[in-house]
């Protein structure tokens, strides 16, 4: 079980520079985290382990009430089974996690991710495996004939060797110094750019448009799977990191879901006499120079997400703010600092002209998911089934994850997950029926309430990815189906058979309102993740920044170690979990 918020003695407290009324509470921590996903667990638990700082204080106050993990939140049905509504996989190339992983003895659960080889699409209304493109085409008029044989991987690969040229960084720290310096090769073709432009200063789609066409482009937006992958992005880090989802990549995953590593690491964590607070929203935080230290306030919310009248007051001496770009968009810092009932100092670190440059350096991925429950794996026996191959055949006894299956259609995405349940005699088969990101979420926003239904409060108060998810509501669940049987039956006729059960998760709301993020171009990403790991280092204070959002490999678990690992390596003097691996980019000087 994890700790609920914590019961605190209601007293009246006056402190040498300002005063506390009646009804506040007060606690004091030497190491305040506020998020509870990934990097907020990470760093409590590194914090509090014998290498790290096991005499201090240490407590993670989270918004959620409901739950721990941040976008990582794995749904378990009523009958045992369980699917991915946030993050779901990762590589043996995320050395941090691997190690993590060892430490917590959780490698007997690593099972396979499966990706095939050959997917099924459905793009224009017209169904086609990958392993025809070749030969049959794609029906998209792209200007040169050649790209509509070609895969998504084979083209963002075509890109990427045309931008790159002959100069392919060999290591991390070759493709750090690629991301803010490298410039478009001597043979680089093209009518807007020009050999010796740097490349991070160009917008990735921009790129492709110019590059590709229109109609090539569109088919890489609709086949590629996930829109976010061909927006106006760094087209230096675009090059590189598109190639993480090919054909055949391998990926890995955990038996008993994702879920099991965020639930392990509170654990541990709370043996090591770390505090943990739910149902906990900072509001605003603030530095005294005098005392060098953090006065940070908190508002309860309630299970059902609804802000109540109770606040805490929390003192500390070092402040971790474990959260995405639109949450620390929603801490209002500093807005007390001209109160008399307030200490006065001049941190804006985050609020002032060149934090907002840093923190505005990414672009924010809205991002959907919608999985459903069945009593058979129907799509096995369609007309138009999801390749398995003799992969499938040799290792049907397994559990196996297998996807995507990809559609132009809203749905997107789609996973089969099959049964992975342990020691159950009836079987239940689960689909990611849609995973979907950028403007592909506001289609599915639009059936979470019925016709027949009103809102009943503002969109920036529906804080649904808080929650364990939301039962799929009858029209969306229609929508789905009929979009499911399009890309299997490919008829009006409805064959898929009614899910028991079914859940979604919207990313797009607050306080994350992105599944995932993109460094932007016109930016040095070493200075920017550099900056916004440890934003108060230029002023002397100990604020710092951890999570995926500014990592150097964002949308990852790994990105949210790396950078929380950074600092506790850099400023805290940990010893690093893993050796020569880089965790961000940092300028030449740092």
């Amino acid at each position: 079980m994890f700790l609920n918020v914590a019961k605190c003695v209601t007293i009246c407290v006056t402190f040498a520079f300002f005063t506390l009324g009646c009804g506040a509470e007060v606690k004091h921590y030497n190491n305040l985290i506020v998020g509870g996903g990934p990097a907020g667990l990470y760093t409590a638990w590194r914090l509090s382990s014998k290498s790290g700082r096991p005499n201090e204080s240490t407590a993670i106050f989270e918004w959620s009430a409901k739950r721990l993990g941040g976008r990582i939140f794995t749904k378990t049905f009523q009958y045992g089974q369980h699917l991915e509504l946030g993050g779901m996989r990762f590589t043996e190339e995320h050395k941090v996690l691997q190690k993590v992983l060892t430490m917590l003895n959780l490698t007997h659960h690593i099972v396979n991710f499966t990706m095939t080889s050959d997917r099924l699409y459905y793009i224009r209304g017209e169904h086609i495996y990958g392993s025809r493109i070749s030969y049959r085409g794609v029906p998209y008029k792209t200007d040169v004939p050649e790209y509509s044989r070609m895969d998504p991987t084979q083209l963002f690969e075509k890109i990427a060797d045309r931008v790159i040229g002959g100069n392919q960084p060999g290591n991390a720290e070759e493709w750090c110094r690629f991301y803010d310096n490298a410039t478009l090769p001597s043979s680089f073709n093209s009518t807007i750019y020009k050999a010796g432009d740097v490349i991070g200063n160009i917008g990735y789609w921009n790129l492709l448009m110019d590059q590709l066409g229109s109609e090539a482009f569109q088919y890489l937006a609709d086949a590629g799977g996930y829109t976010a992958n061909v927006i106006n992005q760094n087209a230096a880090q675009a090059v590189h990191r598109n190639s993480e989802f090919g054909n055949g990549v391998k990926f890995k995953t955990l038996d008993r879901g994702y879920s099991l590593l965020i639930d392990k690491l509170a654990n541990e964590s709370l043996k090591q006499s770390v505090k943990i607070f739910r149902g906990q929203r900072l509001t605003h935080f603030h530095w005294d120079a005098k005392v060098k230290k953090f006065y940070s306030t908190f508002v309860q919310y309630d299970e059902n997400g609804t802000s109540t009248s109770n606040q805490t007051v929390v003192t500390s001496d070092t402040l971790f703010l474990c959260m995405p770009k639109n949450s620390i968009d929603l801490i209002h810092e500093n807005d007390v600092a001209n109160s008399s009932s307030w200490p006065h100092s001049e941190l804006k670190v985050l609020k002032n002209s060149r934090g907002k440059y840093f923190i505005e350096s990414i672009i924010q991925q809205p991002a959907y998911k919608i999985g459903l429950l069945y009593n058979t794996s129907w799509w096995l026996n369609a007309t138009f089934p999801p390749n398995l191959n003799k992969l499938y055949l040799e290792r049907k006894t397994e559990n196996l994850n297998y996807g995507p299956s990809i559609t132009d259609l809203p749905l997107r995405q789609i996973y089969y997950m099959g049964d992975n349940r342990m020691g159950y005699k009836l079987q239940y088969f689960s689909i990611l029926a849609s995973y979907d990101d950028t403007h592909f979420p506001k289609f599915w926003r639009g059936l979470e309430l019925t016709p027949q239904q009103v809102a009943t409060k503002p969109t920036s108060e529906d804080l649904q990815p808080l929650s364990q998810g939301t039962k799929v509501p009858e029209n969306m669940l229609q929508m789905v189906q009929k979009q499911l049987n399009l890309v299997h039956f490919n008829t009006t006729e409805m064959k898929v058979p009614k899910p028991i059960d079914g859940y979604f998760m919207n990313w797009d709301l607050n306080p994350f309102q992105a599944g995932y993020h993109a460094w932007k171009p016109h930016y040095k990403l070493a200075e920017a993740q550099y900056y916004m790991t440890r934003p108060g280092e230029e002023v002397g204070v100990p604020l710092f920044v951890a999570g995926s959002a500014y990592s150097n490999i964002q949308g990852w678990v790994e990105g949210a170690f790396d950078t929380a690992e950074s600092i506790l390596v850099d400023k805290f003097g940990l010893p690093p979990l893993t050796e020569n691996y880089l965790l961000i980019c940092r300028p030449q000087n740092k």
